[in-house]
C-alpha cells in the first residue's frame, strides 16, 4: 500500500504505541478501517479534513519539535526490525 511518508511514520509511532498489545503495521491499518464511521457524510468530511492537513499536521502530535521544521527520518524498503521502527 503507497502511503505518504509521513502517515507512514505516524504509523510507526501508532506501533510503538500498540507496544503493550504485541501489535504491527497490518493489525493497527485493519483496527482503523474496521472502526471507521460508516456515514457518508463524516467519511467525506474526514477525507476533506485529511486533504487539508500539512505534514506537520500529520506528525505534530507525535512528534516532540517545537518549531516550523519537521524531520521525518527515511527508511528503506522492506519490514522494519521491532527496534528501528521509532
Amino acid at each position: 500500500m503507497a502511503l505518504p511518508l509521513p502517515i507512514h511514520y505516524r504509523l510507526d509511532k501508532l506501533v510503538d504505541l500498540a507496544d503493550d498489545a504485541n501489535s504491527n503495521r497490518a493489525e493497527i491499518i485493519a483496527m482503523l478501517i474496521a472502526q471507521a464511521p460508516f456515514d457518508e457524510s463524516e467519511m467525506e468530511a474526514r477525507i476533506l479534513a485529511y486533504r487539508k492537513m500539512s505534514v506537520g499536521d500529520a506528525v505534530r502530535d507525535v512528534d516532540d519539535t517545537d518549531g516550523d521544521d519537521v524531520v521525518v527520518p527515511m527508511h528503506g524498503p522492506g519490514r522494519r526490525k521491532k527496534d528501528q521502527a521509532s
